[in-house]
């Protein structure tokens, strides 16, 4: 990680980015602010870098994404494309089974989870990795445009969930 944070430090342009970059790269969090939610994969080293190193680089490509992150506590993250706005704007985010029994098109998606073996997911994956959420909001379409939905975990404190032990984000 060492040659990670030199090149970030390298990239700062004020002091303010400088001091987020040292905060989050040294400490995992800014202020009262944490990057790890406690509530995704197992922890490990690898996976705190991830983290780590995808908020820094956020700090370094658009500081006031960075900002709003930290004033309103997200630290899960879930990545779509604009195919999917208006839907989630209608009904929020809701599970490919769900979206199948409502007569919802599935839009989105990795690849795999547009077979007939998979549609029937009852659950909506969430990351405290940025970067991982970015992966999958990609897309090549024209025209359609990467969306990262964010939220924290008191957000969430109310809903079913499950931690997935992985040792991946």
């Amino acid at each position: 990680m060492k040659n990670y944070v030199v090149c970030f430090f390298e990239l700062a342009i004020n002091d303010s980015q400088k001091e987020k970059l040292q905060s989050i790269l040294y400490e995992g969090g800014y202020k009262d602010y944490s990057l790890n939610s406690g509530v995704c994969s197992i922890d490990n080293p690898y996976l705190e870098m991830q983290r780590r190193v995808s908020m820094a680089y956020l700090i370094i490509k658009n500081e006031d994404t960075f900002d709003e992150i930290v004033f309103n506590h997200i630290n899960l993250f879930h990545g779509t494309n604009s195919k999917a706005l208006l839907g989630i704007v209608e009904k929020g985010l809701v599970s490919t089974r769900n979206m199948e029994n409502e007569g919802i098109p599935v839009l989105t998606g990795e690849r795999y989870n547009r077979t007939e073996y998979s549609r029937n997911l009852d659950f909506i994956s969430l990351t405290d990795v940025y970067d991982v959420a970015e992966d999958y909001s990609e897309t090549e379409e024209k025209d359609v445009f990467n969306v990262i939905i964010g939220t924290n975990v008191e957000s969430i404190s109310n809903l079913k969930r499950l931690v997935i032990s992985s040792e991946i984000s």
